[in-house]
């Protein structure tokens, strides 16, 4: 009959365990081991080595970087596959180089990067690629030659019958003729012969050819206010000049013909939208060989000074009376002559002088004489004095 034995470990020995346990620091994890976010473990072999360090992440990524893996694997595994494929076919094209059927291609081969071929496939990915290689010079030889005046080929040189086009951008463009309408006399015509232009009633209003240059209807330098304008109708041809932002008051120059006699150049400066009386200016009748002036003469001006004295007393028979006219605005000295004229105007229709005693730039000093018998009741004294050029540069004519 077997006897029984203690298996139970002694006291001594199971203290002696643990107590090496403490001294070796060493961990000994074994089952299954739950980790949470923020804990780890650390496997460290007793003799040294690689240390092994699992936290919550990791434990939480292996599923997905074994699917990776796995994922890399047979995308590797298809790829030797191909690899495989192509090259069992390049080793039976070598093959049937080796077995005599090069004569496909009439025996013509590859020399020194060139093809040598009586007939070649060319695809359009080789046509865009031979283009591209070429020069400029090289390209227009290709594109142009034997072109036909029907063909429109854009490279270089162009050769077409018709263009119809939204827009085109160009730096340098030679053309026959270029228009904007195929209609005889109508529109504007570039060529040869000149810019041309006409309007819709087919009359020519532009011609420059560079001899025989015109340009009809009407110009300005702006649309509307201060502007110059130049225009012509009828028998009248006239240039408006518009010195402010106000569109009547203005100076118009013009040659008005086909009157006969009274054929007439004027300028005139008027401040409504037509000439009328009281408008000044200069009227020149060249068949008449007549200047006239329109408007009145200012009283004072550097040109002539105007003016009247009247005395309400009169002068009994044989007196007489000095008195001095100051001008408003004294004459000019430099190269000033001044010719004054004179009239006095009686009540009593009696006889009455007057005469100059001294004159300068800025007054005139009169005697006025009665020489009647009897008084000359109120009188007048008129004057106007005109300043004329001293100096003399002779003939004109």
């Amino acid at each position: 009959m077997p006897q029984r034995q203690n298996l139970k470990p002694a006291l001594a020995d199971t203290l002696r365990a643990l107590r090496n346990d403490v001294q070796s620091g060493a961990t000994v994890p074994h089952g299954v081991k739950t980790v949470q976010p923020g804990e780890g473990l650390q496997l460290v072999p007793p003799e040294g080595g690689a240390e092994i360090f699992w936290d919550w992440e990791t434990a939480n990524s292996v599923e997905q970087r074994i699917q990776d893996g796995t994922a890399l694997i047979a995308q590797a595994q298809a790829t030797l596959a191909q690899t495989e494929q192509e090259l069992q076919s390049a080793q039976d094209r070598i093959g049937r180089v080796a077995a005599g059927e090069i004569e496909k291609i009439d025996g013509h081969i590859i020399i020194n990067g060139t093809v040598d071929l009586p007939a070649l496939n060319v695809t359009g990915e080789l046509s865009t690629a031979i283009v591209r290689a070429l020069d400029v010079e090289a390209r227009r030889g290709i594109f142009t030659e034997g072109l036909t005046a029907q063909d429109s080929t854009l490279l270089g040189t162009t050769v077409a019958e018709v263009i119809n086009a939204g827009t085109v951008a160009t730096r340098i463009m030679t053309s026959g003729l270029l228009q904007t309408t195929t209609a005889a006399n109508r529109g504007v015509k570039i060529d040869n012969a000149g810019i041309r232009a006409w309007d819709d009633t087919g009359r020519q209003t532009v011609n420059l050819d560079g001899k025989s240059n015109y340009i009809t209807g009407t110009f300005a330098t702006a649309e509307k206010e201060q502007r110059v304008e130049i225009k012509s109708g009828g028998s009248i041809a006239a240039a408006d000049f518009y010195g402010s932002g106000q569109t009547i008051d203005h100076l118009g120059v013009w040659h008005q013909a086909d009157l006969g006699v009274d054929t007439v150049s004027k300028m005139i400066s008027f401040n409504q939208t037509a000439q009328h009386a009281n408008s000044p200016g200069v009227l020149m009748y060249p068949f008449r060989g007549e200047v006239a002036l329109a408007g009145r003469w200012a009283r004072e001006s550097d040109t002539l000074k105007m003016f009247y004295i009247q005395n309400n007393n009169g002068m009994g028979e044989g007196m007489w009376a000095d008195t001095v006219y100051t001008y408003a605005t004294p004459f000019t000295t430099t190269y000033s002559l001044r010719f004054p004229f004179l009239s006095v105007e009686t009540e009593t229709g009696r006889e009455c002088t007057v005469g100059i005693i001294e004159q300068t730039e800025k007054y005139l000093k009169l005697r006025i004489v009665n020489k009647s018998s009897g008084s000359t009741g109120k009188f007048i004294v008129r004057g106007v004095v005109f300043n004329a050029n001293s100096q003399i540069y002779g003939r004109y004519w």
